[in-house]
């Protein structure tokens, strides 16, 4: 399984939707081309072979990091309430993810998951999927 883009919305540490490209569709010069992956033709898509995430201390760079493990845990199909980065969905209402990747046979699948929080008596936060197609 390949991701291509992921994105959030809804999470507590993010005021705005988060949305990770995996993929370039621009700038991408003919010497550059042979070392990424083509994915498509029309639109032109390349697969970018690596990603960085560069900034000042404290600016969410491991709040994305966390956010891209707990996409990949649940597309492996882990209970959410197991998933030990589970804590950046906060106390959340409603967050919202939406993972595009390829499958084993190379098709573009997307993935749409909606979590709420409920507290238990404990005190404890447990998390459900309300929708999922």
């Amino acid at each position: 399984m390949k991701i291509l883009r992921i994105k959030a919305s809804g999470l507590p540490l993010f005021n705005e939707e988060l949305d990770i490209k995996f993929y370039s569709t621009q700038r991408v010069s003919d010497d550059d081309r042979t070392s990424l992956i083509e994915i498509s033709k029309k639109p032109a898509l390349y697969l970018n072979p690596s990603t960085v995430f560069i900034g000042i201390n404290a600016s969410g760079k491991t709040s994305v990091l966390k956010v891209l493990e707990f996409s990949l845990r649940m597309l492996n199909s882990e209970p959410i309430n197991h998933i030990s980065v589970k804590s950046i969905l906060g106390n959340c209402e409603k967050a919202q993810f939406e993972q595009y990747f390829f499958d084993v046979n190379n098709n573009v699948c997307l993935l749409k998951t909606i979590i709420s929080s409920n507290r238990t008596i404990s005190g404890e936060i447990k998390y459900s999927i309300v929708y999922e197609e």
